[in-house]
């Protein structure tokens, strides 16, 4: 996990890719997906903008090398079956400060701690 510059540019990273789709194809996998991208720039290149591409991130200029397939997936929805509390969520997100309540809430009710600047106390 070398972050150095020589790291960075000596294609190892490419290359550990490259050889773990060596792996798969050897296997008689026919697939390796690299992950995703973001939507917009998802959109742009199915729409056929590839000259669009400053608009990528370098992971995502890196996933595009390899000649896939984009795939656009519908977004993620979140399940509120009350009508009254789902129109309240519809209109928190509209905001900043309702869209960062909607997060602490979901961080609240999946689990985890309401803020992101929470440090656990050490146990004695």
């Amino acid at each position: 996990m070398d972050r150095s510059e020589r790291a960075r540019s000596s294609g190892a990273s490419a290359a550990t890719v490259w050889h773990a789709m060596l792996w798969a194809k050897s296997r008689g996998y026919d697939t390796y997906d690299l992950g995703g991208l973001r939507a917009e720039p998802a959109r742009q290149l199915l729409a056929g903008h590839p000259e669009r591409t400053v608009a990528l991130t370098g992971p995502e200029q890196f996933k595009t090398t390899f000649g896939g397939e984009v795939y656009l997936y519908p977004e993620q929805v979140e399940l509120i079956s009350s009508p009254l509390l789902r129109l309240a969520y519809d209109i928190s997100r509209r905001t900043h400060i309702g869209t960062r309540a909607v997060e602490i809430g979901k961080r609240a009710l999946r689990g985890g701690r309401g803020s992101r600047d929470y440090q656990p106390q050490a146990r004695p």
